[in-house]
């Protein structure tokens, strides 16, 4: 492939970069209330999954109600991890190229690749990636597994003996 080629990849890849970013710019303050209103709810659902439900009706209420939220939240991040996702395919395609066809061109679109983070952001503070969604299952398991310990506690405190 000529050099001109590479750089018509490359400057294409560049105008998906800039319209990626004019599209966060856009869309950063939802998804920052998008993400922090699912953890708030599911950390608070997650809260009351200790108390008793008193019928049938509230405790499938509870069950569908954290299942949906779940499911929610898990939607938005996969399919919004896509596009940093797609941004770092053409390296694998970049990488497979024979030592005779490889150009300069190319060596600088594999750079730019790597040294690029496309993704959609939460306000800049965060990227949503697949990163993003395992750290977030991490904090959700260690803020369940605090709370079955300090329940255990409260029901079944310690007797001191004299």
């Amino acid at each position: 492939m000529s050099k001109s080629f590479w750089i018509q990849q490359r400057q294409r890849y560049t105008d998906l970069c800039h319209l990626i970013s004019t599209v966060d710019k856009a869309l950063s303050i939802l998804t920052t209330l998008c993400i922090s209103n699912n953890m708030y709810y599911i950390l608070m659902q997650l809260l009351n999954s200790f108390q008793p439900k008193r019928s049938l009706i509230e405790s499938v209420y509870f069950w569908f109600s954290l299942s949906f939220l779940l499911w929610r939240i898990l939607s938005v991040l996969l399919n919004a991890s896509k596009i940093h996702d797609e941004s770092k395919r053409p390296m694998t395609i970049i990488r497979n190229i024979p030592q005779e066809q490889y150009h300069k061109e190319a060596k600088r679109f594999l750079e730019q690749i790597q040294n690029s983070e496309v993704a959609l952001t939460g306000m800049r503070f965060f990227h949503l990636t697949r990163k993003l969604l395992l750290s977030i299952t991490g904090t959700i398991v260690t803020y369940e597994l605090v709370l079955i310990q300090f329940q255990r506690t409260i029901i079944e405190p310690e007797t001191v003996v004299c």
